[in-house]
């Protein structure tokens, strides 16, 4: 629109020299932690041309101070967005759609390698007592945020190969809760080591 002309060949708008160009609908990775957006300068050779250099610097470092994000200017030209490394954030989740629930990646990576197989049902008992305690220390009040990460990836991911397996022996939930290290029995085990948020031992 800015570089469009009458049929005479004069520039239509002539008093704009240039458009700044801000998408937050595409973005370009960077790096492994950092996204980018883009901001494209459009230059209109238009005969009434006016400084507005230092005016389009100024408002790109505000926009992304304004967006707690580096500014990092790229000098090469872009010839077309199309080619520019840009992407639409719509495919961009469109693709994470297609990715595997992590639940059932942690299954498939134990699927691949079942190292439980190879430990008794009581061994798995005695693990899954174990479990609960860890992934209940994650859920707790005073958890350190080392716990909460640990609670949640960690020791789920483990809780998840467990569950395989035991699905894999058809194995009754009957079998770790009715027996030696109870459900009961771990509670008691949490008020024991953690009296400050479950309470004295019963």
């Amino acid at each position: 629109i800015a570089a469009s002309k009458h049929e005479d060949g004069w520039f239509r708008y002539t008093e704009i020299n240039a458009v700044l160009l801000i998408s937050e609908a595409h973005v370009k990775q960077i790096s492994k932690e950092l996204l980018a957006h883009p901001v494209v300068l459009l230059r209109v050779d238009t005969p009434q041309q006016f400084r507005y250099e230092q005016f389009i610097n100024n408002f790109q470092a505000a926009w992304a101070t304004f967006n707690d994000a580096p500014l990092i200017k790229d000098s090469e030209p872009i010839q077309s967005f199309k080619d520019s490394g840009f992407y639409a954030v719509s495919a961009d989740k469109k693709a994470k759609r297609k990715e595997l629930p992590r639940q059932e990646a942690w299954a498939r990576h134990y699927e691949a390698n079942p190292y439980f197989r190879k430990f008794t049902d009581d061994w798995l008992r005695w693990l899954f007592g174990i479990m609960m305690v860890e992934i209940g220390k994650g859920m707790t009040k005073r958890a350190t945020p080392e716990q909460e990460l640990r609670a949640q990836f960690f020791w789920m991911e483990v809780f998840t190969h467990f569950m395989e397996e035991v699905r894999h022996r058809a194995i009754d939930m009957r079998f770790f809760t009715n027996n030696e290290g109870s459900i009961g029995e771990l509670n008691d085990e949490m008020k024991r080591r953690f009296p400050e948020d479950f309470g004295p031992p019963s």
